[in-house]
C-alpha cells in the first residue's frame, strides 16, 4: 500500500492519487491543495490555526520527545501496513531536519521510502541492483554510508567496481545515456535523481 507524508515545506508536486498524513504545519500545505489528510501527527508548534486540530484524527505529541514528528508519522504509516511512503515538504528549511530524514531512509531501508520535491527524487536503494529508466531527471548521484563497490553501466561516467566510501563525491551529477542505467552495488546506497532549477542563475 502507498501513502504520502507531508511536512511544512513546499508541497507543489503532490500526487493527488495518494492518501496523505500531515505532519504539523504540513496540514496547511495539504489544505492549500484542497486535500484532506487521513490523519495528522505532531506537536503542532508550527501550526498557526490550532483549531484545525479538532477537525481531524490527530496523534498529538509533546514538544519534548526523542523522535521527530516526521519519524512518528513514518512509524505510524508502517504500523498501518503502508510499505511505499512518499515524503513531501521535507527538503527545504533546516538542514538538520533534512539530514535526519536521510537517516530515516537508511534506518527503514526495508521499506520503499521516497523523498520528492519539485527538483529531486531521493531514495535508499537497499537492493544491490537498481535500474533507472526514463525517469524524467537529467542527473543521478550516488552516496553511501559505508564502503561500497559500485558499478554503473550505460551512463555518461561509467564505473566498474569503484570503491565508493563515506565522504566520496565522485558519483555526483552523472547522466544517463539512452536506455536503462544499471547500478550494481555491494551494499545499499542513496540514489538522488535531479534536474536543474530554471531561473536560479544570475545573468551577467
Amino acid at each position: 500500500m502507498k501513502i504520502g507524508i507531508v511536512g511544512a515545506g513546499d508541497c507543489s508536486v503532490l500526487d493527488r492519487s495518494l492518501e496523505y498524513i500531515a505532519v504539523d504545519n504540513g496540514l496547511c500545505c495539504l489544505l492549500s491543495q484542497h486535500i484532506e489528510p487521513k490523519f495528522i501527527v505532531g506537536d503542532f508548534d508550527s501550526l498557526e490555526d490550532r483549531s484545525l486540530i479538532d477537525k481531524y484524527q490527530a496523534i498529538a505529541l509533546p514538544q519534548v520527545k526523542n523522535d521527530t514528528d516526521l519519524h512518528v508519522a513514518l512509524q505510524e504509516a508502517i504500523a498501518r501496513g503502508y510499505s511505499t511512503i512518499y515524503l513531501y515538504g521535507v527538503t527545504g528549511g533546516r538542514l538538520d531536519h533534512f539530514l535526519s530524514v536521510l537517516n530515516l531512509l537508511y534506518r527503514y531501508s526495508n521499506y520503499n521510502i521516497i523523498i520528492k520535491d519539485d527538483q529531486n527524487l531521493i531514495y535508499y536503494g537497499n537492493d544491490c541492483f537498481n535500474t533507472l529508466e526514463n525517469t524524467g531527471y537529467k542527473y543521478f548521484s550516488l552516496f553511501s554510508f559505508e564502503d561500497n563497490l559500485v558499478t554503473v553501466n550505460n551512463a555518461k561516467y561509467p564505473l566498474v567496481d569503484y570503491l565508493l566510501t563515506i565522504g566520496d563525491t565522485l558519483c555526483v551529477s552523472n547522466e544517463p545515456l539512452d536506455g536503462v542505467v544499471e547500478i550494481v552495488s555491494s551494499k545499499g546506497l542513496y540514489i538522488i535523481l535531479s534536474n536543474d532549477k530554471k531561473g536560479l542563475l544570475a545573468s551577467c
